[in-house]
């Protein structure tokens, strides 16, 4: 990762709903991108640094 300049995002948001009792996929998106509404923000917040700590492990070691 210390010679690449640009790589994918390890997390990811799927965007999900609920119609007449069935559970539908609306979209995919990288994490920098995901809105923050009907979630638990803890829980996305806690994803995003263990997984920036780990980016950052792995460039500065």
């Amino acid at each position: 990762m210390k010679k690449v300049n640009w790589y994918p995002e390890l997390l990811y948001s799927v965007d999900m709903c609920e119609s007449n009792g069935e559970l539908y996929v609306l979209e995919l998106g990288s994490y920098s991108c995901t809105g923050e509404y009907g979630c638990d923000l803890s829980l996305m917040i806690e994803a995003g640094a263990r997984a920036g700590w780990g980016d950052y492990t792995i460039v500065n070691e």
